[in-house]
């Protein structure tokens, strides 16, 4: 997904879906996490299907991630951090006014995008869940694991 900050001269397609594929294989999974093209962030949440996002939200006063697991329905699950200097206010206003979308926090400081998804995965995987696809939103689009067996991220 592109963000307003999201770098997008640097996006390799090909590349990535050929990381996806490596790391499949080094864990052994029998199937590969789609790599798809990137799209702008509006779109991409409103078409999560029967996803259920959870946001990263570093600046306001959003719920921890592991309590607001409790909240929300079992996956699946999206979990979506922001780029390199997070998601702009505009941004996370529009995620926020969808009712399927939560956001949520991973405590009170602010870390590199790279850190937060793995992040926010481990306190996925430590409460017990499993994601059928985690959306990570980087500089841009990026590979997510179909679920947590592997942690190929």
């Amino acid at each position: 997904m592109l963000t307003r900050r999201s770098i997008t001269d640097k996006v390799n397609t090909a590349r990535l879906a050929a990381i996806a594929q490596e790391a499949a294989e080094q864990c052994g999974r029998l199937t590969v996490p789609p790599v798809a093209p990137a799209a702008p962030l509006h779109a991409g949440a409103g078409c999560m299907g029967c996803h259920t996002p959870l946001v990263g939200d570093e600046r306001r006063e959003s719920p921890p991630l592991a309590e607001a697991i409790r909240a929300v329905p079992a996956g699946p699950w999206a979990w979506l951090v922001g780029p390199e200097g997070g998601f702009e206010r505009v941004e996370l206003d529009d995620l926020r006014r969808r009712a399927f979308v939560s956001t949520v926090s991973l405590g009170p400081r602010i870390l590199r995008a790279e850190t937060a998804a793995v992040a926010g995965l481990a306190v996925l995987a430590g409460a017990g869940r499993r994601l059928e696809r985690g959306l990570i939103v980087r500089r841009a689009s990026c590979p997510g694991p179909d679920d947590m067996e592997g942690q190929d991220v």
